[in-house]
């Protein structure tokens, strides 16, 4: 298909084999308290320390840290230090953890967690993290462990200075990418000096990344600092429907572009931007919230109406009983104007092709599709009103900010994306672009666009390698199918396929043929753990690998929707899980085992973690042998689960 979507897993590639070995499968200890790394670190990759845990001595908990009563933020975050500093040999840090920064602090439904970044002689190791999360009465539950294990030692002699220079790296990056002359840069590039644990030890890379619109993308490498080598290079923006273009760095053609004119070109936009601010008059202009409303397609025509034979071409009155119309809720109006600008979503133009967002002077959009106006709203609303629901089951602090979406960007292209924060690697901005059936004509594109950015923020830019590409298209897929349940139609007819109606597939001669994605892949399609899956890989008997996590997720949800319960368990279940992870290197069936554990902890002794185990085992992903493999340790694990056995047999030795 078409749509570039930038995720936040933003270095692996898909058919890369990280460092160390990457993380296939990982052993078991006898207790079942833990799982170890199989790439030659000796260390745990996850441990839930639970009471058995901790009278057994798997773990020393400092004194401070069992002192009862209310703690301030810092004093748990210095608890948590305390804890990885007891707990330093297990985990491969130096006595203190001096080596680990606290780069995220995240509460979710269950508890908190700290996201730990390692560092070496200064530098970020990359990949290199570990995450502590804590439950609501303060007690550490779980450890997810990413950390390369050094001495004390090499931690303080890590220190070389590069043989290249910023500038050189900078310049390999620009001639491999061939930039064209004539393009234009959507970003300054940012040359970071860091370690890539390589062949059990570390070496200095520059970490380098370029946007320009020829080729177009956000492109990303990794430089050896020493010979120049280049170690990684991928775009950050990922097609969304096509795997060989997954990761792929595409090459301009022609004369390569002076970089330095293209960025003093870029700079200088930036000054005029702000001269021109600063030279408008100083009218103070009162602002106020107010609501509006907006003809849009809730979510698409094609599920609406019920009618699979619209395409692109069809005559407009083919979509009149389609539209509806639907509140726009706290707009900005300043001077009688209503903006698509509110606390969730804020509709601009940062992109080619210039195109000044909406506007209206009674607060109502009437455009139909045709009309980029059309466009703008259809965003608003599916955005604002996705985010609200986010925050109605609880989770407060997921994207609780206006995201920035060019609603007619990509520079013409047709595809969207989402790109995480340069920094931070959470949410950042969206873009849509148009072309056949415009991406925002049908709310399944945004909302799994949004679905990056609510995942960006919870995982942040350490979700890479293992199978975390595959997982982040897969969670965008389930938000889509979880979210048009509850439209018109959209519990009864083709439920179980995302993109409905810009999925049109072949029948359309002027469209290419992207004809969307299954949230129900047969059961024949099984999971494997020793191998790796990357964004819309093929997998065998037609599936693809981001099919394999949104369906068990998805068919959860359809089996618990059946059995009565009401949609937004499922919903809080999924987004609950990914909290927690070391991220880097993720597999599967360890955000299976998440997913699970946060349906045990929502929702003690029902139905739901017994729902979301058989659907897992119904792929693989967790042991169809032993339902306890992805519940809690010590725990009765699920009965009554189809296909559970009890031989006894350790089966996450076997993961």
């Amino acid at each position: 298909m078409k749509m570039l979507v930038l995720k936040a897993s933003i270095i692996s590639l898909c058919c890369l084999v990280l460092v160390f070995g990457q993380f296939p499968a990982q052993a078991a200890d006898i207790t079942g308290q833990s799982t170890y790394h199989t790439d030659g670190r000796t260390t745990p990759r996850l441990d839930f320390v639970t009471p058995e845990a901790i009278e057994r001595k798997m773990f020393v908990i400092p004194s401070d840290a069992m002192v009862i009563g209310e703690k301030t933020a810092k004093s748990m975050r210095n608890d948590v230090l305390q804890f990885l500093a007891a707990n330093s040999n297990r985990y491969g840090l130096t006595d203190s953890a001096a080596e680990l920064k606290l780069v995220d602090e995240q509460e979710s439904l269950l508890g908190k967690h700290y996201r730990y970044q390692q560092f070496l002689g200064g530098r970020e190791v990359i990949t290199g993290e570990i995450v502590v999360t804590v439950d609501k009465n303060g007690n550490v539950t779980r450890v997810s462990n990413n950390v390369y294990p050094t001495t004390t030692t090499a931690a303080a002699n890590k220190n070389e200075l590069a043989v290249l220079d910023q500038e050189r790296a900078l310049d390999i990056a620009w001639q491999d990418l061939n930039v064209e002359q004539g393009a234009e840069v959507l970003e300054l590039p940012s040359v970071d000096l860091k370690y890539w644990p390589s062949e059990n030890s570390f070496m200095l890379v520059y970490d380098v990344m370029v946007a320009v619109n020829k080729p177009y993308g956000y492109w990303q490498y990794l430089v050896d600092a020493e010979t120049g080598e280049i170690i990684q290079k991928q775009n950050r923006a990922t097609n969304l429907g096509e795997h060989e273009k997954s990761g792929h760095v595409e090459r301009g053609t022609g004369p390569v572009a002076d970089r330095r004119n293209l960025f003093r070109a870029y700079e200088l936009k930036i000054v005029e931007n702000r001269m021109k601010n600063l030279s408008a008059p100083l009218v103070e202009v009162a602002a106020e919230s107010a609501d509006g409303t907006a003809l849009v397609f809730d979510g698409d025509p094609v599920t609406t109406l019920q009618d699979a034979t619209l395409r692109d071409d069809s005559l407009a009155s083919a979509f009149d009983q389609a539209y509806r119309t639907r509140p726009l809720q706290d707009l900005r109006r300043e001077s009688g104007v209503f903006h698509l600008d509110g606390p969730w979503v804020r509709i601009v133009d940062f992109e080619s092709p210039t195109d000044e967002p909406s506007t209206s002077t009674d607060g109502n959009w009437t455009a139909k599709r045709g009309d980029t106006a059309f466009n703008d709203a259809m965003t608003y609303y599916h955005i604002d009103q996705t985010q609200r629901y986010i925050q109605s089951l609880g989770f407060a602090n997921i994207i609780a900010r206006p995201i920035e979406v060019d609603a007619n960007g990509v520079s013409g292209n047709d595809n969207s994306y989402h790109r995480p924060n340069g920094v931070t690697g959470k949410s950042g901005i969206l873009s849509f672009g148009h072309g056949c059936v415009d991406d925002n004509e049908d709310a399944d594109v945004i909302w799994h666009e949004y679905g990056h950015a609510v995942h960006a923020d919870v995982a942040a830019n350490r979700w890479r390698g293992g199978d975390t590409r595959a997982m982040g298209e897969g969670f965008g897929d389930y938000l889509a199918a979880t979210l048009s349940l509850r439209k018109e139609n959209g519990n009864a007819f083709q439920t179980n396929k995302v993109f409905n109606w810009d999925g049109i597939g072949t029948g359309d001669p002027n469209c290419r043929g992207w004809s969307g994605r299954r949230v129900n892949l047969s059961t024949d399609v099984k999971y494997d753990p020793s191998r790796f899956y990357s964004d819309h890989q093929p997998i065998g008997g037609g599936a693809i690998s981001d099919e394999l996590w949104a369906s068990p997720l998805f068919q959860a949800q359809l089996m618990l929707i059946g059995a009565g319960k009401p949609p937004e368990d499922g919903d809080k279940i999924v987004i609950q899980g990914m909290f927690g992870l070391s991220s880097s290197g993720a597999k599967m069936h360890e955000l299976a085992q998440f997913t699970v554990l946060a349906a045990q902890s929502l929702f003690p002794g029902d139905i739901h973690a017994a729902t979301f185990i058989r659907k897992f085992q119904d792929y693989n992903i967790c042991n169809p042998n032993d339902s306890t493999v992805c519940a809690m340790p010590g725990s009765p694990g699920a009965p009554g689960v189809a296909g559970a056995g009890s031989d006894g047999e350790n089966a996450a030795a076997k993961r």
